[in-house]
């Protein structure tokens, strides 16, 4: 989310919507793709919570990842390309992206080992102790740890997650990996671009034909994870350059907000039919449907109450997918130790509530004030300007 280099945030919540709504009018925010990266890190947490019980929520929650992607693309492409292209170092550039992700994924991390641990206890993994410190070894400095252990998770086992402390991390891995590629090619020329996302969807398709839906997270698909986020990203960064070869400025793009309100609501219809569908011949769809949900994302203008809680919701999402496994895992864990049904309603309120009062609590309190810090020690020290308008994708 995009904020005003000097600006501070209070930590009262009213004073925060506030301000967030004042920041909405500026032209370097886009609202209600705010929000559409909130309601797809709800679908994810609603997916993962009910995946294991009766009633499945959100049965295609796993689409909102390539939105992610595609999201990302787009608004780090607005951010960015100029810059890169100017000759921002990539060095600089990663390390903005660093300190952007790492604070909560350390945090989710940390609750995550916890987890583990405790699983490793109740015989809930087959996860030796060195198996547990070689995998957090490497997940503390972002790397996957590929093995073929299971963890029992959300009601299923799970083999090969490279990333158990917080399977979810999975994504963030591959973050990191394409906006390497990015920064080094910031400047492809629009065939070479399209060439790109066309390729990378078509061995993304090809992929789930031969091995299924759904790659990335484990060692048996890991490499799926590739062209996922090649497609995603890229599809993303693709329309930017539609939209500002075609128009110019994205601000003479925006849609009236009498008519955007219409297509902003129509919009949340199509994401929340989307993230419903049992069907997985629905997710091809997804697919192709997410640069234009970016597109016309894009172009919407909301004021008011809407941008408030689209803003709340921007803000909100990269805490609720940082945190939601590993508080998840951790409660679930405590249930199973009591004698609780995992996939009970309760279960899953007690989950719900730890997710959302983490993810704001860690977010005003340890979160933010370390990115404050880390952009004032590494940025200034590697010659780039702190600033807070810096826009990350989660």
């Amino acid at each position: 989310m995009l904020r005003p280099a000097r600006s501070r945030r209070s930590a009262h919540g009213s004073e925060y919507l506030k301000q967030a709504a004042e920041r909405g009018a500026d032209t370097q925010r886009l609202v209600f793709l705010d929000g559409v990266r909130g309601l797809a890190a709800i679908a994810v947490l609603l997916y993962h919570f009910t995946l294991g019980g009766a009633f499945p929520i959100a049965r295609m929650g796993y689409f909102a990842v390539d939105l992610f992607f595609c999201l990302s693309g787009f608004i780090l492409a607005r951010t960015y390309q100029r810059r890169l292209s100017e000759g921002m170092p990539a060095s600089q550039f990663m390390l903005r992206r660093f300190i952007r992700l790492y604070p909560l994924y350390f945090a989710g991390l940390a609750i995550g080992f916890v987890a583990l641990c405790l699983k490793s206890a109740a015989n809930e993994t087959d996860y030796s102790a060195a198996d547990l410190f070689g995998a957090l070894r490497n997940n503390l400095i972002f790397l996957p740890w590929f093995n073929d252990r299971t963890i029992v998770t959300f009601g299923y086992r799970a083999r090969g997650a490279l990333f158990p402390e917080n399977v979810a991390a999975w994504s963030l891995f591959f973050e990191l990996a394409v906006n390497i590629v990015f920064a080094y090619c910031a400047s492809l020329g629009r065939k070479y671009l399209v060439a790109l996302v066309a390729a990378s969807l078509l061995a993304y398709l090809a992929y789930m034909m031969t091995f299924g839906a759904q790659p990335g997270w484990a060692a048996s698909n890991f490499w799926g994870g590739a062209p996922r986020v090649l497609y995603g990203f890229f599809a993303g960064v693709a329309v930017h350059e539609a939209l500002r070869h075609r128009e110019g400025a994205l601000g003479e793009l925006k849609i009236s907000r009498a008519s955007g309100l219409f297509q902003a609501l129509a919009l949340s219809v199509l994401l929340i039919w989307l993230f419903s569908q049992p069907f997985i011949l629905a997710y091809p769809l997804g697919l192709l449907l997410a640069p234009f949900i970016v597109l016309v994302g894009a172009r919407i203008e909301v004021g008011g109450g809407p941008a408030r809680f689209c803003s709340l919701l921007g803000w909100l999402s990269y805490p609720l997918y940082c945190l939601h496994w590993p508080i998840f895992s951790l409660v679930t864990t405590l249930a199973n130790a009591r004698g609780d049904s995992t996939a009970s309603p309760f279960v899953i309120g007690v989950a719900l509530l730890a997710t959302l009062v983490a993810a704001v609590c860690l977010t005003l309190w340890f979160e933010e004030p370390t990115r404050r810090m880390l952009s004032a020690l590494l940025l200034r020290r590697a010659g780039g300007v702190s600033s807070e308008a810096d826009v990350a994708a989660r």
